[in-house]
């Protein structure tokens, strides 16, 4: 089996604070109001075993489990998973885990990928790879949801260059399209010094 480089930019990216603050829009609320949206078209019963892939700090998974699933979230970047713990009850844990090695579990009856949290790999082999161990986590009738770009859209509306003021630190976003992939540079600046 081939070991994973954990030195990728997103092995530290995910890690970093500096993720959170950009995208600190991205709360609580606003993730219930997705889930709770979603779940009113999958109608799945109460306790359902869902499996959150590439979680985060829990809040997708949060949701899940106050609405009666019980719900595993993993994903790769210790800090995330260490914050996401903080919330951890019976029916909803979190484990780091790489969504590129084999799954140690299964029979999900649904499997949530969300926040366009895949993707990120060097090659097509890691990206099926992840693709196929969601899908063999899933129970025999478990559904797969995959929350991923809108390549034509993002074509369409794509914005080159992006300044953003958070809590005294300057994000500059440059985006751009090279053959099949969508590139994305940030890089923060300390304002207040």
């Amino acid at each position: 089996m081939e070991t994973v480089d954990r030195s990728a930019w997103f092995s530290t990216w995910f890690d970093s604070p500096f993720y959170e603050r950009l995208y600190a829009r991205r709360d609580h609320r606003e993730a219930d109001a997705f889930i709770r949206g979603l779940m009113q078209r999958l109608s799945l019963p109460e306790g359902t075993r869902v499996l959150d892939v590439g979680c985060g700090n829990g809040r997708h998974a949060r949701v899940l489990s106050g609405l009666g699933f019980d719900v595993l979230g993993i994903d790769q970047s210790a800090r995330m998973v260490s914050e996401a713990s903080r919330h951890a009850k019976p029916g909803l844990r979190f484990l780091r885990h790489d969504m590129r090695e084999p799954f140690p579990f299964g029979g999900f009856g649904l499997v949530v990928n969300l926040f366009t949290s895949f993707g990120f790999f060097e090659t097509r082999e890691e990206h099926d790879r992840s693709i196929g161990n969601m899908a063999d986590a899933l129970s025999a009738d478990g559904i797969l949801v995959m929350d991923f770009l809108n390549a034509d859209h993002v074509a369409a509306n794509l914005v080159p260059e992006e300044r953003k003021t958070v809590d005294g630190l300057e994000f500059q976003v440059e985006r751009r399209i090279d053959e099949c992939f969508i590139y994305k540079s940030i890089r923060v600046i300390d304002t207040v010094k």
